[in-house]
C-alpha cells in the first residue's frame, strides 16, 4: 500500500467563503447531495464562511451540488458541483470563494 493511500481523511469539508468588495453582499448558498438537501444559508461578509462537513460514501460515491446567489435581489447565481469524490486523493478541506467578476457583478468562483 502506498504511503498516500494511507493519507486519506475521514471527514471530507466544504469551505463556502464571501470574498465580495461590498461588505453589505451577502452570499447564498443551498447544496444537496443525493436525497439530502441543507437548504439556503446566507453568508454576510462579516460571517465569512458557510461550512459542510460529511463522510464520504464509500459504495456509491459522493457529490455535491451547489447553487450560490448574490445581488440585492439573488439575481446573480451559479450552479455547479462543488465536490466529488475521489477514492485516491487525499484532500480533506475544498474552498470555494465567492467574488465578483471584475468586468460585471456576476459571481467567480474560485476554488483555493
Amino acid at each position: 500500500m502506498s504511503r498516500l493511500s494511507e493519507v486519506r481523511c475521514r471527514t471530507q469539508v466544504l469551505v463556502f467563503q464571501n470574498s465580495f468588495a461590498s461588505t453589505h453582499d451577502t452570499l447564498q448558498v443551498h447544496c444537496k447531495s443525493g436525497n439530502e438537501d441543507l437548504g439556503v444559508h446566507f453568508v454576510k461578509f462579516t460571517d465569512f464562511v458557510y461550512v459542510i462537513r460529511f463522510v464520504d460514501n464509500t459504495t456509491t460515491g459522493t457529490y455535491w451540488n451547489c447553487l450560490i446567489q448574490h445581488g440585492p435581489k439573488m439575481e446573480y447565481f451559479q450552479n455547479f458541483r462543488a465536490y466529488t469524490s475521489d477514492p485516491s486523493g487525499p484532500c480533506c478541506q475544498h474552498t470555494w470563494i465567492a467574488k465578483e467578476d471584475v468586468f460585471n457583478p456576476a459571481i467567480l468562483i474560485v476554488q483555493s
